[in-house]
């Protein structure tokens, strides 16, 4: 049986810990440069937020990922130098 059908459309949450939130600021902690991610919550459901960064582009634990819509994906050699080119990072001249 689908998850959808199982729990009827219902957002069923997460057991908030003090341990999740902690592994959560971590993730953020450890990307570089680091992300603020602010925590909040609501009943049993955790969200975290997170602006837009203005020091693209950020590398977590396993790469440099780019977010494409509704999903992020891992970014090649090339795209990354691309991505750092059409942010200014990177000038021809230089």
């Amino acid at each position: 049986m689908s998850e959808s059908r199982k729990n009827k459309g219902k957002i069923e949450g997460i057991k908030i810990t003090n341990k999740l939130k902690s592994q959560i600021q971590d993730i953020a902690r450890n990307c570089d440069p680091s992300i603020n991610a602010s925590i909040k919550e609501f009943e049993n459901i955790l969200i975290v937020e997170t602006k837009e960064g203005k020091d693209k582009p950020y590398k977590c634990s396993f790469g440099f990922y780019l977010r494409q819509g509704a999903n992020s994906q891992k970014m090649t050699r090339d795209e990354i130098l691309d991505f750092a080119i059409g942010e200014g990072k990177i000038r021809f001249d230089e």
